[in-house]
């Protein structure tokens, strides 16, 4: 059997007479071999992951039981070293999770019993803080010889299985579009994807994730952009209309947004507003709320949008509106082509043209009831690719003189910033560090058109691009 059955590309190999095995955790491999001779390590390989990287080193080490001491050495920057130790010392739980206060866990394809076998007849040698590398070879051209312990086992590999929530940033989601019903598809995909399932006030299960930004740029809600899997009627809209952007009361409704922004105890919030950013057109203080201190704290049906502010911002109107809480299935589409039809009012007030339209929604949720129906939506309208064009500029790449030039362009093509450098990884850094990309598509393509550049530097040729 070929050894090792696992990432054998990224081991440093030494002999195979020895029983030793060697891991340096986040420490470069090459780092510590060159202190050591190869005839006294059998391999050498770094451990990031404290899942697959540790349960991969188990898989290796019962696939060669001449294997009789592990070496761990090196910087333990993710705990991957404590996690191991851990392992060692003292096994796993009936769940395959290391006994350990730190996260970790062995496949379940792996035996109990094989871990334990494991655990028995190979010697764990903790020097993790270890300074003197010249003395490590030493040390380990002392281990005893202890023979092998069996036959080589191999076991199958686990089946790769979605999980119900992927990892994600804990908190600030952000999805841009022209129109809303891309964005739609983006925000459902992104909490079903993203959000963490969790109980409701309402006693059924959620998806969530927090402060979801959604940034609308173009929409003419007089022109709406329909779309037919919109979880609401055309009829049904114009039903609903009234509640956003009229301040009337209506049968049967204990109040609506429109009433709390435009008769908040007789005060026409939306005109106020209107008449402030006319007065003072740079004025940070056109706000209106719907939350009623005097109430609300005690009520049950308590506003989720709470405020809106109004800017005006390179001549153009913008809108901003928080919610505490936003059904994005149900309640947000609609939401947001009341909002945009109020947006487009005030702005005629101002006679100003519209800007974008900004939702953030603090706890962005779906409930259980309509995850099918998002999936189902999702599955039949892929969100659509976001656009390579960035509105922080576009990039042309050069080479030339012995050296990758990188020229950062404004969105109308002029020349604002100059990188020069001879590697990719270089480049990517400058770039990074000054945050001249937002988006991760423009991100992605740009690591492929460095690297071309860098390879046509090797070879001595031209090359341009422009993107």
């Amino acid at each position: 059997m070929e050894w090792p059955i696992l990432y054998g590309d990224q081991l440093l190999l030494g002999s195979e007479e020895s029983e030793a095995a060697i891991i340096t955790l986040w420490t470069k491999k090459e780092a510590i071999a060159h202190h050591l001779d190869k005839k006294n390590y059998r391999c050498i390989g770094q451990l990031y992951s404290r899942y697959e990287g540790i349960s991969s080193l188990v898989r290796n080490f019962l696939a060669n039981k001449n294997i009789r001491h592990l070496v761990i050495t090196g910087a333990d920057l993710s705990h991957s070293g404590e996690a191991l130790v851990d392992l060692f010392e003292k096994g796993i739980d009936d769940h395959h999770r290391v006994i350990s206060k730190i996260d970790s866990e062995v496949d379940q394809e792996i035996p109990v019993s094989a871990i334990d076998n494991l655990r028995k007849h190979v010697t764990l040698h903790d020097y993790r803080r270890f300074q003197d590398m010249k003395q490590l070879n030493r040390i380990i051209g002392e281990l005893p010889s202890l023979g092998s312990y069996g036959e080589p086992e191999v076991f199958p590999l686990p089946a790769v299985s979605e999980p119900d929530c992927y990892p994600a940033e804990s908190a600030g989601f952000r999805v841009e579009e022209k129109y809303i019903n891309d964005a739609w598809l983006h925000i459902l995909h992104t909490v079903m994807r993203f959000g963490v399932i969790k109980h409701s006030q309402y006693g059924v299960d959620t998806k969530e994730v927090m402060n979801l930004i959604a940034i609308i740029s173009e929409e003419d809600p007089d022109k709406l952009v329909w779309k037919d899997f919109f979880p609401f009627t055309k009829k049904e809209l114009e039903e609903y209309l009234p509640q956003v952007l009229s301040g009337k009361s209506l049968d049967g409704v204990s109040y609506t947004y429109g009433q709390r922004l435009m008769d908040y105890k007789g005060v026409d919030q939306v005109q106020w507003m209107v008449g402030m950013l006319k007065k003072s057109p740079e004025t940070r203080r056109a706000v209106a709320i719907t939350w009623d201190v005097s109430k609300d704290h005690d009520e049950a049906n308590q506003p989720c949008l709470d405020l809106v502010q109004a800017l005006i911002h390179q001549g153009r109107l913008h809108l901003t509106v928080y919610f505490r809480s936003n059904d994005m299935f149900a309640a947000w589409p609609r939401n947001v082509i009341a909002i945009r039809k109020l947006q487009k009012n005030i702005a005629a007030g101002l006679d100003v043209p519209m800007g974008t339209l900004t939702t953030i929604s603090n706890s962005a949720h779906i409930y259980e009831k309509e995850w099918k129906k998002a999936q189902g939506i999702l599955e039949k309208n892929a969100p659509i690719v976001p656009r390579i064009g960035d509105p922080r500029g576009n990039i042309v790449i050069h080479v030339m003189e012995g050296k990758i030039h990188v020229y950062h362009l404004t969105p109308v093509g002029k020349k604002i910033k100059e990188y020069v450098g001879t590697t990719a990884f270089d480049l990517f850094r400058k770039i990074a560090e000054e945050k001249v990309v937002s988006q991760v598509s423009h991100a992605l393509y740009l690591g492929t058109e460095l690297q071309k550049a860098e390879q046509a530097l090797k070879s001595g040729m031209e090359y341009h691009q422009d993107q």
